[in-house]
């Protein structure tokens, strides 16, 4: 799972998410609980930190995810992902290197764009939980391209990879593990 919000307890606060829009440039934390996090509907998009002591996602709890669209990059070191049982699919990413501000990141599956976000800071994660994403399915990872016409914040779902490089594939359902966040619940 993705507990452990860096080795803190839960306090058994929870940050619920059920609608509207959310859009966080955040230093530090991004959604950040105490407690547990659940997130069942609307869209959150979360361009977190580049400091490997913060995470775009931290949560003592655990974060569960049973609907909408979560969106979260930063940097790698306390990376957190949702919990393995949630609902809804998610895909998190651990990049090899550092993607650099106003690049496009894309999770495809085939030929079909998922989703597309564009980084305004330097990015070495992404987690994306979105209605088409099924949990042990293998999902690459592109950067380059272009966000669609719709779009929240720097997200959009689909796109184009017109150009992109793929530099990753992942499954989703499998966290990624960073400093103290991102599975390390006891």
């Amino acid at each position: 799972g993705g507990g452990g919000g860096g080795g803190m307890q839960d306090d058994g606060s929870l940050l619920s998410i059920s609608g509207g829009t959310i859009v966080v440039n955040s230093g530090g934390d991004g959604l950040d609980s105490n407690g547990s996090t659940e997130i069942s509907g609307g869209i959150a998009v979360v361009s977190g930190p580049t400091a490997n002591n913060n995470g775009a996602l931290d949560s003592n709890g655990g974060i569960n995810v049973s609907g909408g669209t979560v969106v979260a990059a930063g940097s790698a070191g306390m990376a957190e992902s949702p919990e393995a049982d949630s609902a809804q699919g998610w895909v998190a990413v651990r990049l090899t290197q550092q993607v650099a501000a106003g690049q496009v990141i894309s999770i495809v599956s085939g030929d079909q764009v998922i989703a597309s976000f564009r980084t305004d800071k330097a990015t070495a994660s992404i987690v994306v939980s979105a209605a088409g994403i099924a949990k042990g399915q293998s999902y690459d990872v592109y950067v380059g391209g272009s966000l669609a016409g719709e779009q929240v914040g720097n997200y959009s779902p689909g796109g184009s990879i017109s150009g992109a490089t793929k530099v990753a594939t992942a499954t989703a359902g499998q966290a990624i593990f960073g400093g103290m966040g991102g599975g390390m619940r006891p």
